[in-house]
C-alpha cells in the first residue's frame, strides 16, 4: 500500500526540516512513502504531480493532499512571480511571501492582459474537480485535502494571519467563491467530504496554520521568527502536534 503525499514546503522542506509527512510517515512505516511536496509549488503543480503519480500506481494508495496559497500560478510548466509581486489584490489571503519578486516582461504582459482574480480562483477549484473525477474513476485510491492556511475566505486591510501573538480570526468574513457567479457554480460542485478545514468559533475553512495558531502556544507556531528574515512556517513541534491530531485519525479513517 502506498502513502502519497503533496503539498509546498509545509509537506516538504527543502532545508530539511521533519515535516507532518514525516511524522506521519514513521507511524506507518510500512507503507510505501511518497513525498511529491517541492518547495514553493503551486497547486496546478500539486494536484497534476499527484494525478501523474497515481496514474503510475498499481496498489491501493492513501493520498493526502496539502492546498498551498493563491500567490502563485502556473502557465506552460513555468511558475509565476508572486502574484502581488504584480498586482496588488485584497481579495486572496496571501502567503507571507515577497511583494517585491522581479516580474518580466512576459509576466508583466500576462498580468495586465489576461490574469484577473476570478480566472486564478477558479483554475483551482477545477483542478480540484479534476482531481475528484481522476479518483472517482479509480476504485484503489482514498485521499484527504487540507490547506497550509485559510485560503477561501476573502482577505482584507485588517487580515493579519501571520501575526506572531494573536490567532487568525474569520468568522465574520465572506468566502471568494462568494465574489463571482462562476465561482458559486464551481464551488457547488466539489464534494467536500473528503476535505479537512479546522473550524471553531472564531474560524471556518481553516488550514493547518489555523490550527496550530488556536491549540498551540504562541512560541511553538513559527520555524524562526529571530532569523534576519523570519521564517513563518510551522515549527518543528507544530508539525510533530499536527501530525498526532489531525493527520493520523485522518489516516485511521482510510486504513
Amino acid at each position: 500500500m502506498n502513502l502519497v503525499v503533496n503539498g509546498c514546503s509545509f509537506t516538504n522542506w527543502y532545508m530539511g526540516q521533519d515535516t507532518w509527512a514525516h511524522y506521519t510517515h514513521l507511524q506507518y512505516p510500512d507503507l510505501n512513502f511518497i513525498n511529491l511536496g517541492k518547495r514553493g509549488s503551486t497547486n496546478d503543480e500539486i494536484i497534476l504531480n499527484t494525478i501523474s503519480e497515481l496514474s503510475t500506481l498499481k496498489e491501493k494508495s492513501i493520498v493526502i493532499i496539502q492546498l498551498s496559497g493563491l500567490d502563485r500560478i502556473l502557465i506552460d510548466g513555468e511558475r509565476s512571480p508572486t502574484v502581488s509581486s504584480a498586482i496588488k489584490s485584497k481579495l486572496f489571503n496571501w502567503w507571507s511571501m515577497s511583494q517585491s519578486e522581479n516580474v518580466s516582461q512576459k509576466w508583466i504582459d500576462y498580468f495586465n492582459n489576461e490574469y484577473s482574480e476570478e480566472k486564478h480562483f477558479n483554475n483551482l477549484l477545477n483542478l480540484l474537480i479534476r482531481f475528484q473525477s481522476f479518483v472517482n474513476n479509480r476504485n484503489n485510491i482514498d485521499y484527504r485535502i487540507f490547506c497550509g492556511w485559510d485560503i477561501f475566505t476573502q482577505g482584507d486591510e485588517k487580515s493579519d494571519m501571520w501575526n506572531k501573538k494573536i490567532e487568525y480570526k474569520n468568522f465574520d468574513k465572506l468566502l471568494v467563491k462568494d465574489t463571482y457567479k462562476s465561482s458559486k457554480e464551481l464551488f457547488s460542485k466539489i464534494d467536500w467530504n473528503n476535505f479537512w478545514f479546522y473550524k471553531g468559533d472564531k474560524v471556518k475553512y481553516g488550514g493547518m496554520m489555523q490550527w496550530i495558531q488556536h491549540n498551540l502556544d504562541c512560541e511553538d507556531w513559527y520555524r524562526n521568527l529571530r532569523a534576519m528574515n523570519p521564517d513563518y512556517h510551522p515549527s518543528d513541534l507544530a508539525h510533530k502536534k499536527f501530525s498526532e491530531k489531525i493527520i493520523i485519525p485522518l489516516m485511521e479513517e482510510m486504513l
